[in-house]
């Protein structure tokens, strides 16, 4: 038994030392004199680990050239290097040396002033530390500069008017339309040599795409999380992507050249006219199909993305649905279609439809009850930084004009929830009821402060009322106040721009959420006769009092809304209703 149980224990030993023997073969170095005279002033050796080896060359001086890369005397290893380490002190790297190898880049100390012919694999590029390298080889391309601040991005959008028959930049530069990138690397966090590398993303469509510039605040969002990200796009009102792919197509023959100018685009974003998906849905296909053949034959690995749109109360009715039924129908469409090409989908519109179902009492449409208000532009780009970068969007910092932490909260967690398909739980707090009584009580708790001192503000909405008439209103209200024996401490406006569609506050949806931001207004002045059954108002959140009817410059539907009921607003109500406040309502703006 003892003589087993010897036995059995030399075996083991022996396998121990059999098993130490290969580690050390295995992870012991094999190292040459590489350099140029031959005097051992330069090694290279070889470290394994697992299945790859590490080359490291240190010393001083220059390297020797090799007639060839099997004349390199780690070229049986070669395919199996997968990073080369030179030392300060190395002055040049020779012919042939790391050409075999499987590395993805060599970075150059700042002690090499030259390098021979085929160094290195063609496609891996060279990190210089600084300039002034002499490089045998003429392609300089692959020759990278160390740059510690981030590269610089692009945002460049257009817009096509059928009408003007514009174009959206000049097609014999086309290269004036991208910034100079240059080649630069950069250590990582991790200490890692790496390109600075961009994504590039192109969306096309329409308004949806447009309407408060949803690729601007994609661009905004994701660059301020850290990805580099260039953004573009050619849109325009009411285009179908049918029309896009053509050349002879004023939007088309944008889209086209700027394919043509460039193919190095990651991501392209299509959007397609809102109800076409379903209710013309082989023209919805046809337009896929001619945009996915336009892409593919111009762009080297760009990845396609259908932009499903939401449903809404302009068309859903007609159709014998609510909003979100007609959201399904567009995004069956979409998949059907996806289905077909093989390309993918940036959900928007479910998102939408998600928020709808929760009662949020975010509020996604514009007045027109048909486009995206700002917080459904916000989180339209939300969606797409999600599903195209797999961006976490609730640690995004960026909010453009939303400066509602709880909105931007809510926006970002359905995002998410959509992008990365989990369920969406609303946070507490977000249904209408509470939202409204937060909002009822602080307003409550502003009138009372305002009662103390005597301080009026008025909203002027700048598409029916200029700012010099709302002055001489309110310098007429505060004689009219001294008259009157009224006191106050204070008599101002806020004036909202909004005379044009390009301004911020054309649309009552976007006035009526700043107003309702600003929290300090106790006048609203003039708004729509609907103002507190309009659901695109967000003043019917707050506590609208006595409505009254005026004629601004013969619009009679107008209405002046009182926000709380101090002595000061209820003497404002009756003084919009004297000859004096009436014939400067009347006067032409």
């Amino acid at each position: 038994m003892k003589k087993a149980y010897r036995t059995l224990v030399a075996i083991a030993v022996v396998a121990i030392f059999a098993f130490a023997l290969c580690v050390c073969l295995a992870g012991c170095n094999s190292s040459w004199d590489v350099s140029a005279s031959s005097n051992g002033k330069i090694s290279a050796s070889l470290v394994q680990t697992g299945n790859t080896y590490a080359l490291h060359v240190v010393g001083n001086g220059a390297m020797k050239d090799f007639a060839s890369p099997a004349d390199a005397p780690w070229c049986k290893n070669a395919s199996s290097i997968t990073s080369v380490v030179l030392g300060e002190g190395i002055v040049y790297v020779g012919n042939n040396a790391f050409v075999g190898t499987s590395i993805t880049h060599l970075v150059l100390p700042q002690s090499v002033g030259a390098v021979g012919e085929n160094a290195i694999p063609v496609e891996a590029p060279y990190f210089a530390q600084t300039d002034g390298i002499e490089f045998a080889e003429e392609d300089l391309a692959k020759v990278y500069t160390y740059r510690e601040e981030p590269v610089q991005t692009v945002s460049r959008h257009w817009q096509s008017d059928k009408n003007t028959n514009s174009n959206v930049f000049d097609f014999d530069n086309p290269d004036e339309l991208f910034a100079t990138d240059g080649n630069y690397w950069h250590y990582n966090d991790n200490g890692e040599a790496e390109r600075w590398q961009k994504t590039r993303v192109l969306f096309v469509g329409n308004s949806f795409t447009y309407t408060n510039v949803v690729p601007e605040i994609f661009h905004q969002l994701v660059n301020q999380m850290g990805y580099l990200v260039d953004t573009y796009s050619i849109t325009g009102p009411g285009w179908y992507l049918e029309n896009h792919a053509k050349p002879t197509d004023q939007c088309g023959k944008q889209v086209n050249a700027l394919l043509n100018a460039r193919s190095d685009f990651d991501f392209v974003v299509l959007q397609e006219q809102s109800t076409c998906a379903f209710a013309n849905y082989d023209r919805f296909l046809r337009g896929v199909q001619n945009m996915q053949a336009l892409i593919e034959s111009t762009q080297d690995h760009a990845q396609i993305y259908l932009y499903s749109t939401w449903g809404y109360m302009k068309s859903a009715p007609s159709y014998g649905w609510d909003i979100p039924q007609m959201e399904m129908a567009v995004r069956q469409g979409y998949e059907k279609a996806a289905q077909a090409t093989g390309v993918k989908i940036s959900y928007v519109g479910r998102a939408f439809t998600e928020l709808v179902l929760a009662n949020s009492s975010i509020n996604l449409y514009a007045t027109d009850k048909h486009h995206q208000s700002y917080a459904g532009s916000y989180l339209g780009a939300c969606v797409h930084a999600a599903t195209l970068l797999g961006a976490d969007v609730t640690k995004a910092t960026y909010g453009g004009s939303l400066t509602d932490q709880s909105v931007l909260q809510q926006l970002r967690e359905v995002a998410c929830a959509v992008a990365f398909d989990e369920e969406y739980v609303p946070s507490e707090g977000d249904d209408d009821d509470q939202n409204s009584d937060q909002n009822n009580d602080q307003n409550n708790n502003q009138n009372q402060q305002k009662d103390q001192t005597k301080v009026l503000v008025v909203a002027s909405w700048g598409r029916f009322i200029s700012e010099a008439k709302t002055q001489k209103l309110v310098d007429g209200f505060k004689q009219y106040c001294q008259s009157q024996g009224i006191e106050y401490e204070e008599i101002s406006y806020i004036y909202y721009t909004g005379k044009a569609q390009s301004d911020p506050y054309y649309f009552i949806a976007n006035f009526t959420a700043k107003v309702v931001q600003d929290g300090n207004v106790d006048i609203v002045l003039p708004c729509a006769d609907n103002i507190k059954t309009n659901p695109d108002s967000q003043i019917i959140n707050m506590v609208v009092g006595d409505l009254v009817a005026i004629d601004v410059y013969g619009q009679t539907n107008r209405r002046v809304a009182k926000l709380n009921n101090d002595q000061l607003t209820q003497a404002f109500m009756q003084y919009v209703q004297t000859t004096e406040a009436q014939s400067i309502l009347a006067e032409a703006n």
